[in-house]
């Protein structure tokens, strides 16, 4: 049986921000402590910009390093949010973010 692997993303560059629309790599980089510099919508998803200094924590994750599971979901709610405020604001929404009528 194979094990599966995330897909590894080209090695970020130390000399640009880092960007990526994955929200798990996102979620684990706000929980080590790095909060994204920009929120920019790309088409249906939601790119996070970071500092570049966060090269080395994603390479940690995709060495697969880990953290309190409590601090990953907690980020991973957030940024969740985030997405639904940026896709609003933008007019990117679906029936999921509609108000329900019952």
């Amino acid at each position: 049986m194979l094990d599966t692997i995330p897909s590894h993303p080209p090695a970020p560059r130390e000399d640009q921000p880092y960007r990526t629309t994955e929200l798990d790599i996102a979620s684990y980089l706000v929980a080590s402590g790095h909060r994204p510099l920009d929120v920019q919508p790309q088409g249906g998803l939601v790119e996070f910009v970071y500092d570049p200094t966060v090269a080395p924590v994603v390479e940690e994750y995709f060495s697969g390093a880990s953290l309190p599971v409590q601090e990953v979901f907690r980020a991973h709610r957030h940024l969740r949010t985030i997405i639904k405020q940026v896709k609003i604001h933008n007019g990117v929404t679906s029936h999921v973010y509609q108000p329900r009528k019952y």
